[in-house]
C-alpha cells in the first residue's frame, strides 16, 4: 500500500469516526430515513438503556436494498462523538442476543482488524484493537503492507 492510499484510507476512517451500525433491528419495505431514526431512538432506549432524541444523530438510514426476510444494517452518524462513545460502550448489554453494533470502518481496515483479532485469539490473553492495530501487553501488533502478515510494530 502506497503512503498515498495509506493516507485517504485514514482519512476516511476518520471521516466515520462518528457512524456506528446497527444490526438485528426489525426492516419493512416502507422503511424511510425517519422511521429508522425512530426505531434507533427506540431500540437505544430499550435495549441498551439510553435516552437518545433525533437531535443527537446527523444522519440515520439503512444501507442497501430491502429484502424480504432478512434486516438490512442501520448506519448512524451521531452528532457528537461521545455520544457514539456511549453508545458503543453500552453495547455490551446485547452480548447473547440477535443484535450488534459495531463501528464504521473501511472494508480494507475490518480485513486488517479480523485479521489482528485472529492472531490475538490464539494468544489467549487479553487485548485492545484499536482502528488497524492490536495491542497485547504494552505491544502494539500491526498488519504488514509488504506481506500482509501481522508484525510487532517498531514504532
Amino acid at each position: 500500500m502506497t503512503t498515498i492510499e495509506s493516507r485517504c484510507n485514514d482519512a476516511e476512517n476518520r471521516q466515520r469516526r462518528s457512524n456506528l451500525l446497527f444490526f438485528g433491528i426489525a426492516d419493512d419495505s416502507e422503511e424511510d430515513w425517519a422511521k429508522s431514526e425512530e426505531k434507533v431512538i427506540n431500540f437505544c432506549s430499550q435495549k441498551l438503556g439510553l435516552q437518545k432524541t433525533g437531535a443527537q444523530f446527523d444522519r440515520v438510514h439503512r444501507l442497501g436494498r430491502y429484502k424480504e426476510g432478512s434486516n438490512r444494517p442501520v448506519i448512524v452518524k451521531f452528532t457528537f462523538f461521545k455520544d457514539k462513545q456511549e453508545v458503543l460502550l453500552s453495547a455490551r448489554k446485547l452480548k447473547g442476543t440477535t443484535f450488534s453494533i459495531s463501528e464504521d470502518f473501511l472494508l480494507a481496515t475490518r480485513q486488517k482488524r479480523k485479521k489482528l483479532y485472529d492472531f490475538a485469539k490464539t494468544q489467549n490473553v487479553k487485548f485492545y484493537l484499536a482502528v488497524d492495530s492490536l495491542r497485547i501487553d504494552k505491544k502494539t501488533y500491526v498488519i504488514d503492507s509488504a506481506t500482509n502478515e501481522v508484525v510487532l510494530s517498531t514504532r
